[in-house]
């Protein structure tokens, strides 16, 4: 085997490369949206009085799966557009590389004044932060519940166990956000449903595990558009077969459309080629891209939720007022989103 080939020329699977496409400005503005909602959520929150107060306040706050810290970030950032206090990061995560790499980026924040991270797994139910904190987060995490389990009700065990394990982190007066994509996304729903081991049913399953445990929840669709570079017909043929992939140029589209498609499937080509069905799932997702088009090209729409779950029901009228709020400015959060897109597509276009 050549060494010298990427992970994708192999027809792997490896997270950083598949997940970079994804984040490109001409492929996805899930991580802009998210941040706009981010920050106008904390705004209509501060208005209610729901976990962010008094400008002089320091609000701890726990990020569950934090990876490196990048994302994590720009979730504190987002926070500090709309609150001018300080934060007491927590970040937890399963591997000890991330953790260690996540509290050197955080730390360099404006608007964090400590920064500690620890190894910990949610789906286990570990403790995740000693004391509670107001505002626990978690992003697109429950789908790897799972990830070796061995039965429907032992991915339900776990998923269980993790909103129990946030919940238990957050405080009576403080709430816990997840964001995940859910069935009616072309992503999870359609192609990954079919054809990977990517979870589809994510917010379903938080949203019966909250009401296992009493808990009140508040939930916001949030939509973006994932685009797919458009190629030529006869390209379409070459991608069906592994072999062709060490012949496609690093930085060429056709290696950019097998990255975008392994992130949404979240699994190797390899093995689907093996399975014979690797054609099969280049075709279905061909066709869907052509059903979804628009003046930026063919795209798969990545539908989810953002859920918000709290301890105390009596914070229930606020926080449908907070998200109803975020809810009417959604018109004018996607226009942002799609202008840095556009900004970030014409940087790349010139590189």
């Amino acid at each position: 085997m050549n060494t010298k080939l990427s992970p994708i020329q192999r027809g792997e699977f490896f997270y950083p490369e598949c997940f970079a496409a994804f984040l490109r400005g001409d492929a996805n503005g899930q991580k802009h949206k998210t941040q706009h909602v981010i920050e106008e959520l904390v705004r209509a929150l501060r208005s209610e009085a729901v976990v962010f107060g008094d400008e002089g306040q320091t609000v701890d706050v726990l990020d569950v799966g934090c990876g490196p810290g990048l994302y994590s970030q720009k979730f504190l950032a987002s926070i500090g557009k709309a609150f001018s206090g300080k934060i007491n990061y927590h970040g937890v995560d399963i591997l000890p590389e991330f953790v260690s790499a996540a509290v050197e980026v955080v730390k360099s924040s404006p608007n964090v004044a400590s920064a500690k991270t620890k190894t910990g797994n949610a789906f286990e139910g570990d403790e995740l932060v000693e004391g509670r904190v107001a505002l626990a987060q978690a992003s697109h995490m429950v789908y790897h519940a799972a990830d070796g389990s061995r039965s429907e009700e032992e991915t339900d065990q776990k998923v269980d166990n993790f909103v129990r394990a946030i919940m238990d982190s957050v405080a009576n007066d403080g709430i816990a956000i997840f964001f995940h994509g859910g069935e009616d996304s072309d992503m999870h729903g359609k192609v990954a449903k079919k054809f990977g081991p990517l979870m589809s049913n994510a917010p379903n399953r938080i949203d019966i595990s909250a009401k296992k445990g009493n808990k009140e929840i508040v939930e916001l669709s949030v939509s973006s558009k994932l685009y797919f570079p458009d190629l030529p017909a006869a390209t379409y043929e070459k991608l069906k077969d592994i072999e062709n992939y060490k012949n496609f140029q690093p930085d060429s589209d056709e290696l950019r459309w097998l990255k975008l498609l392994t992130f949404v499937l979240h699994c190797d080509l390899k093995a689907l080629s093996a399975n014979g069905k690797l054609g099969e799932c280049i075709e279905f997702t061909k066709e869907l891209l052509a059903q979804n088009r628009d003046r930026d090209g063919g795209f798969l729409m990545v539908r989810g939720s953002m859920q918000i779950i709290m301890n105390d029901p009596a914070l229930k009228p606020k926080i449908d007022r907070a998200v109803a709020e975020v809810a009417s400015k959604m018109t004018e959060i996607d226009r942002r989103t799609e202008a840095e897109m556009a900004r970030e597509a014409q940087v790349l276009r010139k590189a």
